[in-house]
């Protein structure tokens, strides 16, 4: 195999480079490129939190099972320690959960 014919057959990418809410970011400094994200969640999948809803004595401890991103910021779906979903797998606001140890 030569040099002018080596990538022949190695499919073209697409012409976006996002994926799955991510980029491929490339250091000004000439660094190797790498995924960069677009959002930054304060819990992450596997914290341990107490659910605190608005008049009501706080819930829990839960764990973190899904952080994604909603209309009005952070959101996040619970569950308990055996994996069961808390309230019907409802997405709770970032404000309305604190950590455990914090």
């Amino acid at each position: 195999m030569n040099k002018d014919t080596m990538n022949e057959d190695i499919p073209s990418l697409p012409q976006s480079t996002c994926v799955n809410d991510r980029s491929f970011t490339v250091a000004e400094d000439g660094g190797r490129p790498h995924v960069a994200s677009s959002v930054t969640y304060k819990f992450m999948r596997g914290d341990e939190v107490w659910l605190c809803l608005p008049g009501q004595e706080k819930d829990g401890p839960y764990v973190v099972n899904t952080p994604k991103q909603g209309t009005s910021g952070n959101i996040y779906s619970l569950c308990d320690e055996s994996c069961n979903d808390v309230k019907g797998g409802q997405f709770f606001q970032e404000a309305e959960l604190k950590f455990v140890d914090g």
